[in-house]
């Protein structure tokens, strides 16, 4: 018999790939970890949301009036750094 734990209700990878994933998305782009792991960008990013949401929980944007996204290059292509600020 398996050990319901070691998979994650909704997702269809155990809780130890999916912490792995997790992990991965700190150091590299979620299209790099889905190439790595050969699974489907969605996958990798629903997983690595989950855990982020965990973490810090849904944001409040209670008064917010303006939100702020800086944008960087890493190289040519599609390779881009962004940087989410909330502007008083």
């Amino acid at each position: 018999m398996l050990n319901r734990e070691l998979f994650h209700p909704y997702l269809r990878v155990t809780r130890r790939l999916a912490t792995y994933i997790h992990h991965l998305c700190k150091v590299m782009t979620v299209t790099d970890v889905a190439q790595h792991l050969q699974l489907d960008w969605k996958t990798v990013k629903e997983i690595d949301k989950q855990y982020l949401e965990v973490q810090y929980g849904q944001p409040n944007y209670d008064g917010l009036r303006i939100l702020a996204v800086d944008e960087i290059s890493l190289r040519k292509g599609h390779k881009y750094l962004r940087f989410p600020e909330k502007v008083a």
